[in-house]
């Protein structure tokens, strides 16, 4: 009969620890997938910035060494991340190939300019450093004209800025969930060895020696449950992926690797933390309040 009770006993605290772990999976999960979309929101604000193009259209019949000198002046700049030069001969080319028609034969002349398509790292991409470096290119001997689109960047900082809120107001919320779901979890797995804790108080176990075991537990829950909420979190990208082609995560190795970390530093923390907490009530109640 005891050997019965015995074995309900383990079944049920192993029971409880694999709901912990399904259950703080599931939550890192959700995590999971909004630090991703976080990650690739940022991804996408650098990329369509660093992708905003300016034209400086450069003087006709510039020398070969006025051209180059330039060009390397403009790459020593530090707000510029690449820049492409095109000859009259390949805006001619471009040119002609859109339209389909062969105007400098028909003008007898090329009437395009050679110009500098100039693409800025993306913490330049405003309009007050647009206008500067608009300004300072003016000045210069080689340049005819500088065009830039700058409705279109304080268009696209707007909306970046207004998809970054809300995506910052779910994070916090859903964080906030996660943070609830965990600490819940905790409280009902330590609720069932509460017995334990009492039995051990009574034989003059320490504070410490009764939290260690339960500590070290809950890093090896957070540190199994990031693991099995990172496998999923792939699973279902890769799932993604047939029906969304476009989604570039998937072997995004350094994507992977902050998530994979974020996940684990904060299972466990959290882990430890709630565990610290909810060992210490049952460490401190009454022993009328525990029974």
């Amino acid at each position: 009969m005891a050997e019965s009770k015995d074995n309900i006993l383990n079944r049920t605290i192993r029971s409880t620890y694999i709901s912990s772990i399904i259950s703080t999976s599931l939550v890192l999960f959700l995590l999971g997938m909004l630090g991703i979309l976080l990650l690739q929101a940022y991804r996408v604000k650098n990329y369509v910035k660093e992708n905003h193009l300016i034209t400086i259209y450069l003087q006709p019949n510039l020398a070969e060494a006025d051209v180059q000198a330039f060009l390397t002046e403009l790459k020593q700049n530090e707000a510029v991340r690449t820049t492409k030069y095109i000859s009259k001969e390949e805006a001619a080319a471009n040119l002609q190939e859109e339209i389909g028609d062969d105007f400098v034969t028909f003008l007898g002349y090329n009437p395009l300019s050679a110009c500098v398509d100039v693409y800025f790292k993306a913490d330049y991409v405003d309009n007050s450093m647009i206008d500067h470096f608009k300004n300072v290119m003016k000045l210069k001997k080689q340049v005819k004209e500088v065009q830039a689109q700058q409705s279109l960047v304080e268009q696209i900082n707007k909306n970046l800025e207004s998809i970054s809120l809300v995506v910052l107001i779910v994070s916090c919320i859903l964080g906030f969930i996660a943070v609830i779901l965990i600490n819940n979890t905790i409280r009902l797995t330590l609720y069932s060895k509460r017995m334990i804790i009492r039995s051990m108080q009574l034989v003059g176990a320490t504070k410490s020696f009764i939290y260690k075991p339960f500590l070290t537990k809950s890093i090896i829950t957070g540190i199994i449950s990031a693991i099995i909420a990172a496998l999923l979190l792939l699973t279902f990208v890769v799932l993604l992926k047939k029906y969304y082609s476009d989604l570039i995560v998937v072997n995004d190795l350094q994507l992977w690797s902050t998530v994979v970390g974020g996940l684990i530093l904060f299972g466990v923390l959290l882990s430890l933390i709630c565990t610290f907490f909810a060992v210490g009530k049952w460490l401190d109640k009454p022993a009328d309040k525990v029974f």
